[in-house]
């Protein structure tokens, strides 16, 4: 079985024990396990957003009557 490597274009790491899986679906070394650092297709922002409306429904109220 081949040893793992970081999917990074450049880096030759092997990958440990340890091993970062990103969002993306690749496999980094600690030094690029970060989304700036190997500069990650995932759209954070909008997993962001789908999860704000999941978590928090739109509330709409009835017409308050008054009652005099």
């Amino acid at each position: 079985m081949p040893k793992q490597r970081c999917a990074k274009d450049g880096c030759k790491k092997k990958i440990g024990l340890i091993n970062f899986t990103c969002n993306c679906g690749l496999t980094f070394c600690t030094l690029h396990r970060l989304a700036e650092s190997h500069k990650c297709t995932y759209d954070f922002q909008k997993e962001g957003k789908q999860k704000l409306e999941e978590k928090n429904p739109k509330i709409i109220k009835d017409k308050i009557e008054n009652r005099i």
